[in-house]
C-alpha cells in the first residue's frame, strides 16, 4: 500500500522520478538533504527499476521522514513525472521535478524561493546548470555557457538576446529551450495546477512542452547563476536526436493546432519554429569549417527535414 502524502504540510515539494538510478541517485538525494531551506517533502518515483533504485532510495527514507519512495510499473519518464504530480500536498507552494542523475547546489530552493516570494506574477523561477561528467567533474562544453547566450527572443521576425534581468516568456521558449534540465525549474503549483500534466507524447522534451503551456500564461524568472549540477553521460535521453527531433515536431504541430494561444502567439510559435529550423543550417556550416565531415552532412540532413517539417505544419 502507498502512503498517502497529499495532506503533508510543505513549502517546496520535491518529485524525482528514478528508472535504473542506482549510480547517481544517493549523490542526487544527497544534494536535497544538504539544501539550505528545509521547508520540503520529496517522492521518489521508482519507474518499475530492476536495479537497486528502490533499496537506495529507501535507505534515505528510512533516514530523513521528508522523504518518501513510491514504486510503479515502468511507464517512462512524463508518466513517471505526472504520478508525482497526483501526489503534491494540497498546500504546497511550490514544485521541483529533479532527475535522478543531476544534483543541486546547496542554496537552490532558498535562492529560487526568494526570487519567486519577490516576484508573485511569475509561474516559475529558474537558475544556470553546470554540466559535469559522470564523476561530478566540470564538463568544458560550449554549451556550458550556451543556456545563457542563448536566452533569446523573437522580437517581430528578429531573434534577439536577452539581458540577464529580462523574465523569460513565451518570445523565448518558442524559439528555443533555455532551461537544460528541469532540475533547473522551481515550479508555482498554482501555476503548474493551471497548465496540467506533463504529456507523455512529447518524451522526452516533455519538460519543454511544459514550459511552453506555462509560459504561454505568466514569464519564469531568471536567476544568472547555477543552481544545479547536470550529468552527462552515456545514457542521457536527450543524447538521443532522433527521439529529441521527432518529440520537437510533436510540440511544433501541438503549437500549431493549439486552441489556447492567441492569434499573435501563434505568429510568434511560428517564427519560432523557422528560426530553429535555419538555425540547423549553420550548425551545419560550422561543423563544415572545423572539418567535421560526417557531422556537417547529418546535421545539413536534419536541417532539411526541419524546414521540411516546418512547411508541413505551418501551410
Amino acid at each position: 500500500m502507498r502512503e498517502d502524502i497529499s495532506h503533508r504540510p510543505c513549502s517546496v515539494f520535491v518529485v524525482v522520478p528514478t528508472y535504473n538510478g542506482e549510480e547517481f541517485l544517493a549523490i542526487c538525494l544527497g544534494s536535497l538533504i544538504a539544501q539550505s531551506a528545509t521547508d520540503w517533502q520529496a517522492v521518489v518515483i521508482n519507474d518499475g527499476s530492476v536495479d537497486n533504485t528502490h533499496d537506495i532510495a529507501q535507505s534515505f527514507a528510512d533516514q530523513d521522514p521528508r522523504i518518501v519512495v513510491q514504486d510503479y510499473p515502468n511507464g517512462g519518464l512524463a508518466v513517471a513525472r505526472n504520478r508525482g504530480i497526483s501526489l503534491i500536498p494540497e498546500r504546497a507552494q511550490y514544485v521541483l521535478f529533479l532527475d535522478c542523475d543531476d544534483y543541486l547546489d546547496s542554496q537552490m530552493l532558498k535562492t529560487l524561493k526568494d526570487e519567486l516570494e519577490a516576484s508573485p506574477e511569475m509561474a516559475a523561477a529558474y537558475g544556470l546548470a553546470q554540466i559535469v561528467d559522470e564523476t561530478g567533474q566540470d564538463v568544458p562544453l560550449s554549451l556550458q555557457i550556451g543556456y545563457r547566450e542563448r536566452r533569446q527572443k523573437l522580437v517581430g521576425k528578429t531573434v534577439v538576446k536577452m539581458q540577464d534581468d529580462e523574465p523569460t516568456g513565451f518570445c523565448c521558449f518558442a524559439y528555443w529551450c533555455p532551461i537544460d534540465t528541469p532540475g533547473q525549474v522551481l515550479i508555482r503549483a498554482s501555476a503548474l495546477r493551471d497548465a496540467g500534466e506533463a504529456d507523455p507524447g512529447t518524451n522526452p522534451c516533455d519538460d519543454w512542452d511544459l514550459w511552453l503551456r506555462m509560459s504561454a500564461k505568466q514569464d519564469f524568472a531568471f536567476v544568472p547563476r547555477v543552481v544545479l549540477y547536470k550529468r552527462n553521460h552515456s545514457d542521457n535521453i536527450s543524447r538521443n536526436g532522433r527521439l529529441m527531433d521527432h518529440a520537437a515536431r510533436v510540440i511544433r504541430k501541438n503549437l500549431r493546432q493549439s486552441q489556447s494561444l492567441s492569434v499573435e502567439q501563434k505568429d510568434v510559435a511560428r517564427m519560432g519554429h523557422l528560426h530553429a529550423s535555419l538555425d540547423r543550417f549553420s550548425w551545419a556550416m560550422s561543423d563544415l569549417k572545423k572539418g567535421r565531415i560526417v557531422k556537417a552532412a547529418r546535421q545539413l540532413y536534419r536541417a532539411f527535414n526541419a524546414c521540411w517539417e516546418y512547411l508541413q505544419i505551418w501551410k
